[in-house]
């Protein structure tokens, strides 16, 4: 399971405190798919989001129902799949 720490915003200038947000964001979502997209097509399918919801599940010692997790996947997939394709892009 990847761990990562965020850091808080303070109150330095708001362009550099955006541009650590998004460096740090785009460090994140890097790292995501270096975990989670096994094959590097930029892309993490559903059965990836699967795996990634059974982990977090799992870190948190919760045990959850195959249906849970189809119900979960569903969800997340409707909000972070922009194109309908059953895919999340690296975008």
């Amino acid at each position: 399971m990847i761990r990562i720490s965020l850091p808080r915003s303070d109150s330095t200038s708001s362009s550099r405190t955006s541009s650590l947000n998004e460096d740090t964001l785009r460090k994140y979502i890097d790292q995501i798919f270096e975990r989670y997209d096994p094959n590097g097509d930029n892309y993490i399918e559903r059965p990836e989001v699967k795996k990634l919801i059974r982990e977090i599940a799992f870190k948190r010692r919760k045990r959850v129902s195959e249906d849970v997790i189809e119900d979960y996947v569903e969800n997340f997939m409707m909000k972070a799949d922009r194109y309908g394709d059953g895919k999340i892009g690296k975008e």
